[in-house]
């Protein structure tokens, strides 16, 4: 496929760092029973982390307006890009 083999390790490793994919020793990896309820653990932490910087902007004086705006911007530039 043309993909570096250390990309590959990479990518395996971030996954079980995730809790996606678990290593089972001398046959590779494997998904996680628990894969689905750490991705959507992980999703939810990432809500309140956007949750929690929201509340500092507005403290700072930055509008919702202002805070939607730079929101949608991300937005709309990952999905112009694939990402």
């Amino acid at each position: 496929l043309g993909i570096n083999p250390n990309t590959i390790q990479k990518s395996y490793l971030e996954l079980a760092r995730r809790g996606v994919l678990q290593s089972a020793q001398g046959s590779g990896y494997y998904v996680s029973e628990d894969a689905l309820e750490n991705l959507r653990e992980a999703r939810s932490k990432r809500l309140a982390d956007i949750a929690k910087l929201t509340q500092e902007l507005a403290s700072a004086g930055i509008s919702l307006e202002m805070i939607l705006k730079t929101v949608k911007e991300a937005f709309a530039d990952h999905d112009i890009r694939g990402n």
